[in-house]
């Protein structure tokens, strides 16, 4: 019994790092020898052809994380949808998912603002636009 007690700790430990009372799984990066990104505005500067999320941080490539793709990582679960069920005062925006709050990610927005480009009025799209110079 106490060999696969400590053999269970063992594992968690070696899966998940806990930062600021949350546990949290590793970065994915660190198992290609590059560190997680550390800065919440790191912008994901590469997509790999396996769908990872590069930045960069000091020079050099970092892992992309929940921390760059939701406002309040840490204190909550980023979501998977893009389903706002409350906006704050601050502006932030909240979905609700498995019964939890969570921080609407990022690129929620992005989203967002390319289907309001796409669904725009007609006189919009027809009207004539010079190249900023």
């Amino acid at each position: 019994m106490k060999k696969s007690a400590l053999l269970l700790l063992a594992f968690v430990a070696s899966t998940f790092t806990f930062d600021g009372g949350f546990a949290k799984k590793k970065c994915w990066s660190l198992a290609e020898g590059y560190p997680c990104c550390e800065k919440k505005g790191t912008k994901v500067r590469h997509v790999s052809k396996n769908g990872n999320e590069w930045g960069v941080e000091h020079g050099d490539w970092c892992g992309i994380t929940d921390l760059q793709r939701c406002p309040d990582y840490g204190k909550y679960e980023c979501c998977k949808s893009c389903k706002v069920k409350h906006i704050s005062k601050s502006g932030n925006t909240w979905g609700v998912e498995d019964g939890k709050w969570c921080s609407i990610p990022y690129r929620c927005e992005k989203e967002e603002a390319e289907a309001s480009a796409t669904t725009a009025p007609a006189e919009a799209t027809t009207a004539t636009t010079t190249s900023p110079t």
